[in-house]
This record gives C-alpha cells, structure tokens and sequence, in this order.
C-alpha cells in the first residue's frame, strides 16, 4: 500500500487564498505508486506578504502504516533561505528546463523522504 501525500502552498503571489477558500488555492493529495514515487506539477508558490516572511515553500505531510512526516520543500535558488535551515526543512536544488517556443520554462526536483523509525 502507498503512502498518502498531502500538499499546500501559496500562489505565485504568496496568498493562500480567499476568506472563501478554507486553506488554499494550491492544494490536494496523492497516493505514490508501489515504488513509493509521486510528482508534483504546480506553480511555483511566493513568499508571503509579510515582514520576516520564510522563504517560498510547499507544505508535505506524508503518511503511512510505517510512519508519518511533516515537512516543507524551499528552493535552493531562493536568496530567503538562510544558509543554515532548520533540520525539518528539505532545500531542493532545482534544474532550469527551457521549453522552447511557446512551452516556456519549468523547474524540476527531486528529493527522498524516509518514513518509519
């Protein structure tokens, strides 16, 4: 059985969204497959709108018979994020992807999370 993936974050502005909208424009759930793979496909989130704001981030909470993490994902390429982060913190170095043409420029990541003790 795979693990469940929750995901939040903020636009590309640094809101979550509306008082209409509960938490968040960006936000839903995966299973990973039974190699214990996902992918994420979403825009990249903003810092928030506020003095002393953390770097841009995306919020994981993972789950699973073995365990459960908690989480966040900042960007290595971001000048927020301070050269010592806190240990409960995933800095992903990302790979520029230049689409050509009208496909534009995308990002991509990866990184492994351990569950279980």
């Amino acid at each position: 059985m795979g693990a469940v993936v929750n995901v939040w974050h903020t636009d590309a502005a640094g809101d979550y969204g509306t008082e209409a909208v509960e938490c968040c424009y960006y936000q839903g759930s995966v299973s990973t497959d039974r190699s214990g793979l996902f992918r994420l496909t979403t825009v990249r989130p903003g810092q928030y709108n506020e003095p002393n704001a953390p770097p841009q981030h995306i919020h994981l909470e993972i789950s699973h018979l073995s365990g459960r993490v908690m989480t966040e994902l900042w960007f290595a390429d971001d000048p927020s994020v301070p050269a010592r982060p806190p240990g409960d913190v995933i800095v992903l170095a990302l790979r520029k992807i230049d689409r050509g043409g009208t496909g534009g420029t995308s990002w991509q990541g990866a990184a492994t999370f351990i569950l279980g003790t």
